[in-house]
């Protein structure tokens, strides 16, 4: 039987391919279009209407009407079911004053269109307007690719002889227009290590190069398209980039390697000249998870219209499917992702249909990434018989065990890389979509606890400023031990089981190892950070959905119109009180800072401990950041530092050692804003090569200064991130670089706007820094805080500071209410409490030496200091002391003017022989005895100095001074001591400082004292067999109206606090006066807890809620009973 020729097959296989528009009939859409007048007397109309299909996007249009002129400045707002604002536009674009919103992925149900003015109701402009509401069923948009014959050729795709079959056929799309350039000549050298093409191993790489980021291999511009050969130079250890040996098939000029068409051109052009069978294909350039892949340059500095260049998701779902059909095989082999943050939920999800097995990382990828050269090696060794999973996991292990944690860099701890079954990645996909659409269901009910998991979840490239990509397992974990309902842990373990089939092997640092699921997905940190584009590009539409929904309601604007009214426990900004600064005049390094806050509100995401310079104009420079973390459990149990901040009101403290990073080059240094993590920091700015002329957006990632011997921090590694598509990639700034740093100028709400700031010329070795004493000045001192939305409260204090004469080489803690503060060496450990030791303890870097702080308690220990020995040595309540040997030979002595004794002593601790010196001291305004000591371990350090210069800078701390002129604005029921006890035993709540407690019969009430109507009275009740709903109904009448003229129910509504409330909104009237009350009710250990406010109905009313009763309720606590 005579065969068809090769070429006919592949050019009826191409007409069977060739994409055309889905004829099929779509949904209708829907158009109304309104006119009307906005003025003084109708500031506003209200437009209801329907979306009848999930998936819909809604069109608003709001124009003036030239029939009817005025100087009319318009304004939408979009408005749910709920009465929320979920969207809204002041001006279409610069310039035009009318008003335009596009909603992508709406929900059905019903919708409000608002057609107003800039200002409503106090708005000033006036007219005529025309409004248009479109809604447009969802459809399916495929991207139109042109693979046709003719269009290949004409990009400039050579027409060859087709080459026999092969075993493998490795395609390599490597889009170096970047500043990856050097880096991926460096990878495909690895293809010509491994020895290239052959007739059974074929390598076909399509490259792209960029005008300035390297003259290397003939300084070449364009893409060109090659068969790899073998290496012939072998000059990879001498030069970067090594030498490219390979001759190029065809040189294509100028191509956006961010176009998916063109991908789609090389995979369909290659297949048809290079069959196998068997293939992979190996993408390289900067990764992007759900935005994509593959970022060009050239092809937006030659288009000012285009903000980026990248393949999306979409684009390479419809590549991949047309070059599958090309090859007549349902999925290809293997996809390599030798780029960033391409092991993305969303992304896989477009791409699995096409691919059996990929390797992927969800973090930063860094040279030299996968080695290609061992991938070849192990197909030219086993041929059509390769184990792709075990071949992919050797590629994993050695970058992750051989390249990466051998090289010892702190960062490397967070890396990873894993090798996915995508035949396995749907029911990924599903159990996704099935989570996200069980809390669109009832997105209220579910948002705190949305909140609070993702607060805590495991963020990727979060050490080098990254927010916006989790860990989908790490969240799933969160999820489970934030709930109680059900159907959420069920669905949230369906995915976590979903996600366990799919991965076939990973590796990654000693930090993410056993934590990660290995798979981000997209869920930025804050609504403002949000992108829209998510919800057309993602092929995950209910989680864009949930995404959308949960920001609405974490972040809501209610409407309103011009109506007064009290919204019921609205997402709020936190609202910080900074209570107290310590010391009270002059703060240094050894006299640090200590400062006492309270943050109301619920919903608290995190809060950032802000330190800004202020500048002889007034304004303020940002020069460190820290998150305010406490010890804590991860998801699965390990300990952590986390974000745990209470419903209700918090209230803590924070330190600053009067310590700035200073940033230098060797020959320039400047303070700058430098963010710290546990194990590295990093730095953000621009820089820009010799004789180039682009700018590029980079984070530094240095290595921790405190956790070096010599105190200098250096830097690991660069990350880029693409302008406007936020693609990452490693890079290697070239020495003699210009490098800007941001600077950070503090606007009046505490965030920062940055702006570039202080050059450094880029040395061999890039940047350093180092802890230096604060320079001398004002600084603000201040706390902002964030909610689940991004909605920020920040308050400040104004400290000044003088390290003029100060030792640079001490730092120094202070513990306000256990009344002392004590210095160290700057490279030794914070002095924090030791839980075994039951002491305070710094320890140097070498475990030789320490200083540590013991307290004693007693009645006698003002009368002779030698009573506070004796307690500490044989109270028992340092068991270690058992054996401690001393002489009972004291020195009188003084310390900063207080009374001490000084003595040494020895005693024995886990075979070791600790050597002391030692002084013992009495606070009397904490009625602490301190013994501070300074320890040598074997007699391997020299503890004199370290005692002397303790000595010397030793401060006893007036605990009760800062105690007076603390200014609090709330206090809490279990503070007995105060006077203060809750209603019943088990319950904790936070009470207003001017508020006074009484008992009305059943009723514990709470009320100003300048304002008795206002009150939160609370009280508790046997159930029966009601409900909380029931029984909150029931109350109002028992006891909410009595004694009124009238009341009015305006509704009922649910709470989700600590506890769920069901409450009922309530008006009473008492002769002229109306009050707003409200009745909450919930049910536990047996009994109805019951919450009653009121408030006189009043302009200050929505305030009062906001602010004084429903912080209560937020944070009122029960405690289970046995």
């Amino acid at each position: 039987m005579r065969q068809k020729p090769m070429f006919l097959i592949f050019m009826m296989l191409l007409l069977s391919i060739m994409p055309v528009v889905d004829a099929a009939p779509q949904p209708a859409t829907t158009q109304q279009v309104y006119s009307g007048i906005i003025n003084n007397f109708v500031p506003y109309v209200e437009y209801p209407f329907t979306v009848e299909q999930d998936g819909s996007t809604i069109i608003l249009d709001l124009v003036p009407d030239s029939n009817n002129p005025g100087n009319l400045d318009p304004y939408l707002y979009l408005v749910d079911g709920n009465g929320n604002i979920i969207d809204e536009n002041d001006d279409r674009a610069r310039g035009d004053f009318s008003s335009y919103l596009e909603f992508p992925q709406a929900a059905a149900g019903n919708y409000t269109a608002i057609a107003t003015r800039y200002g409503v109701a106090d708005g000033a402009s006036f007219g005529g307007y025309e409004m248009r509401i479109e809604v447009i069923p969802e459809q399916q948009i495929i991207p139109q690719f042109n693979v046709s014959p003719e269009a290949i050729t004409a990009t400039g795709f050579p027409a060859l002889a087709p080459q026999p079959t092969a075993q493998w056929t490795v395609f390599a799309y490597y889009g170096g227009d970047n500043n990856l350039e050097p880096g991926l000549q460096f990878d495909f050298n690895e293809f010509e290590i491994g020895g290239g093409s052959n007739a059974n191993v074929r390598v076909i790489m399509l490259l792209d190069r960029h005008p300035e980021y390297s003259d290397a291999n003939g300084n070449w511009v364009g893409a060109r398209v090659y068969e790899i050969t073998a290496d012939l130079s072998a000059d990879e250890t001498l030069v970067y980039p090594p030498t490219i040996d390979s001759q190029p098939l065809a040189e294509l000029g100028t191509q956006d390697t961010g176009r998916g068409e063109l991908l789609a051109q090389f995979l369909v052009w290659g297949i048809q000249h290079y069959p196998a069978e068997h293939y992979a294909v190996s993408i390289a350039s900067h990764g992007a998870a759900w935005k994509g892949i593959v970022t060009d340059d050239t092809a937006v500095m030659q288009n000012p219209d285009l903000a980026y260049s990248i393949i999306t998701v979409p684009q390479l779902t419809q590549a991949f499917q047309i070059a599958t059909q090309a090859a007549g095989v349902e999925r290809f082999d293997l996809l390599i992702n030798d780029a960033c943050s391409m092991s993305s939920i969303e992304y896989f999800t477009g791409v699995s249909p096409y691919f059996t097995y990929s390797l992927a990382s969800p973090e930063i990828v860094v040279d030299p990434a996968l080695d290609m050269a061992v991938l070849l090696r192990q197909m030219n060794a086993a041929g059509a018989t390769l184990d792709v999973p075990t071949a992919s996991s050797s590629l994993v292990d050695k970058y992750i065990l051989q390249d990466m944690l051998l090289s010892g860099n702190p960062d490397t701890t967070y890396f990873t890389y894993a090798v996915s079954d995508l035949t396995q990645f749907d029911p990924v996909r599903q159990a996704v979509e099935e989570f996200a659409a069980i809390v669109n269901e009832n997105p209220e009910l579910y948002a705190q606890t949305i909140g609070a998991a993702r607060t805590n979840t495991y963020t990727y490239t979060q050490f080098a400023g990254g927010s916006s990509l989790i860990d989908l397992g790490s969240f799933m974990r969160q999820v489970i031990i934030n709930t109680q309902e059900g159907a959420l842990i069920d669905a949230a373990t369906a995915v976590l089981d979903a996600l366990d089939s799919a991965i076939i092997y990973k590796n990654g640092g000693d930090s993410v190892r056993d934590r990660i699921s290995y798979y981000s997905i997209y869920f930025p940190e804050v609504s403002a950070r949000f992108q829209r584009q998510y919800l057309l590009d993602s092929p995950l539409s209910e989680w864009g959905r949930m995404l959308r929904n949960y920001y609405n309601i974490v972040t809501p604007q209610v409407w309103m119109g011009s109506e007064l009214g009290v919204p019921f426990h609205p997402p709020v900004a936190p609202k910080v009180n900074i209570t107290n600064v310590y010391p009270f005049d002059t703060a240094s390094v050894t006299s640090p800072v200590t400062f006492s806050f309270e943050i109301v509100g619920h919903d608290i995401a995190f809060v950032e401990a802000t330190y800004d310079q202020i500048q002889p104009d007034g304004s303020a420079i940002r020069l460190s950041s820290e998150r305010v973390l406490v010890p804590g459990f991860d998801e699965n149990g390990s300990p952590d530092r986390v974000n745990q901040w209470y419903d209700g009101v918090n209230v803590s403290e924070f330190f600053w050692d009067v310590a700035l990073p200073v940033i230098s080059d060797g020959t320039t240094a400047h303070n700058e804003l430098l963010v710290i993590n546990d194990d590295v920091a990093f730095l953000d700015g621009v820089y820009q090569e010799p004789g180039g002329s682009a700018w590029n957006d980079v984070s530094v990632v240095f290595s921790n200064a405190l956790d070096a011997p010599d105190g200098v921090g250096r830097v690991l590694r660069v990350v880029n991130r693409s302008s406007g598509s936020d693609a990452l990639a490693v890079v290697s700034i070239p020495e003699g670089s210009t490098f800007v740093a941001y600077r950070g100028i503090v606007t009046p709400d505490g965030r920062i706007v940055t702006e570039p700031g202080n050059s450094y010329i880029w040395s061999a070795e890039g940047l350093t820094y180092t802890f230096e004493p604060a320079p001398a000045g004002d600084y603000n001192i201040g706390l902002l805080a964030s909610a689940y939305g991004g909605t920020t409260g920040y308050a400040a204090e104004t400290v000044s500071v003088d390290n003029t004469g100060v030792n640079a080489d001490l730092r120094a803690n202070t513990y306000l209410f256990r009344g002392f503060t004590v210095t160290r060496p700057k490279n030794w450990t914070f002095l924090v409490p030791n839980d075994v030791l039951r002491a305070y303890q710094s320890v140097s870097l070498d475990g030789t030496a320490n200083i540590s702080v013991y307290l004693a308690r007693a009645e006698n220990l003002a009368e002779n200091l030698e009573n506070v020995v004796d307690w500490v040595f044989t109270s028992g309540a340092y068991p270690y002391f058992a054996n401690v040997i001393w002489d009972r030979q004291y020195t009188s002595t003084t310390i900063n003017g207080n009374p001490a004794i000084e003595f040494t002593f020895t005693y024995t601790l886990d075979g070791n022989t600790y050597d002391v010196q030692a002084a013992a001291m009495y606070n009397p305004t904490t009625k602490f005895g301190l013994i501070f000591t300074a320890q040598s371990i074997n007699g391997q350090a020299d503890i004199a100095p370290i005692y002397q210069q303790m000595i010397e800078n030793l401060q006893l701390v007036d605990a009760a001074a800062f105690d007076e002129t603390s200014v609090y604005t709330w206090h809490f029921s279990y503070y007995t001591g105060f006077g203060r006890a809750p209603f019943v035993e088990e319950v904790e709540y936070p009470i207003p400082a001017n508020f006074e407690q009484s008992q009305e019969g059943i009723w514990t009430r709470y009320s100003p004292v300048d304002d008795l109507n206002t009150f939160v009275a609370m009280t508790t009740l046997p159930p029966g067999e009601n409900t909380a709903s029931q029984l909150a109904s029931n109350y109002v009448v028992q006891y909410g109206a009595v004694g009124s003229d009238g009341y009015e129910v305006l509704g009922t509504r649910t709470y989700n606090g600590y506890h769920p409330w069901s409450a009922v909104i309530f008006n009473v009237t008492k002769g002229e006066q109306v009050y707003i009350s409200r009745m909450y009710v919930t049910l536990m250990n047996g009994k109805a807890y019951v919450i009653w406010t009121q408030t006189p109905d009043s302009e200050s009313a929505a305030e009062t809620y906001k602010s004084l009763l429903e912080p209560m309720i937020d944070g009122f606590y029960i405690y289970p009973l046995e």
